[in-house]
């Protein structure tokens, strides 16, 4: 029976340890997609500057 409880801990201790690793792994993910959306944000405003830009050459012709 002893063991038995033993080789439960163990297991209790091996999963506490994935789930800590796995929300390290959620909190990295998280962080690139912030980071992922800012440089989707920033590359829109640059479409429109350009696209702006081309459209007031073009109506300036």
């Amino acid at each position: 029976m002893n063991s038995l409880l033993e080789d439960a801990t163990r297991r209790l201790w091996k999963a506490q340890d994935d789930l800590a690793s796995v929300k390290g792994q959620l909190r990295q993910a998280q962080g690139e997609l912030v980071q992922l959306r800012q440089e989707a944000a920033q590359a829109r405003a640059d479409h429109d500057a350009m696209e702006q830009m081309l459209n007031r050459s073009m109506a300036g012709r």
